[in-house]
């Protein structure tokens, strides 16, 4: 009887680790706070493959980034798939993976038409107006690749070193509900 209430008292303890500071769960708690409060649904959040990370800005100071996946409901009610996520635990800010709304492919096709028609001749005002149009949706996919860029950059820089690259199995293409293979 004593073991068994040794035990109830064990996993009693090691369960309320999340509450408890300075440990990595407080921190990973902590982080999906700040990283829940980023999407559209707050609660509605769901995460996996959260770990902590100890980082260091320019001017010296020490951090705690978790880094993660996060779902969350869209502004439809359904869940809109896992992305990436990248929380301060002590500047209490985060920020999630960028999704573009074009394939590379596509922001590369834009911005060679938009090279191509800049210049005209322009015959009617229409065909000005179409060729402005190009113009800013290149413009628009080039900033967001940039963000993606950036992103990635701080997932590097925060969430991955030489001896600890990336978080093991991030997959944002699977669902975790969904079985592998």
């Amino acid at each position: 009887m004593r073991r068994l209430w040794f035990s109830v008292g064990c996993a009693s303890v090691l369960g309320a680790c999340q509450w408890i500071p300075g440990t990595d769960q407080y921190a990973i708690a902590k982080g999906e706070e700040v990283a829940s409060e980023l999407l559209i649904d707050p609660t509605s959040a769901m995460f996996r493959n959260s770990a902590v990370f100890e980082v260091q800005n320019d001017k010296g100071e020490k951090h705690t980034a978790v880094c993660g996946e996060i779902n969350g409901k869209n502004r439809n009610g359904a869940y809109a798939g896992y992305t990436r996520y990248i929380a301060v635990v002590e500047l209490k800010q985060g920020e999630l993976e960028p999704t573009p709304l074009m394939s590379k492919e596509e922001a590369e096709r834009l911005g060679d038409q938009c090279r191509r028609e800049a210049n005209g001749p322009f015959y009617f005002e229409t065909q000005r107006d179409l060729a402005r149009m190009t113009c800013e949706q290149a413009k628009d996919a080039a900033e967001e690749r940039l963000q993606l860029a950036a992103f990635e950059l701080d997932w590097q820089s925060m969430c991955g070193t030489k001896d600890k690259p990336h978080l093991p199995n991030l997959n944002t293409s699977t669902p975790a509900d969904k079985p592998a293979g």
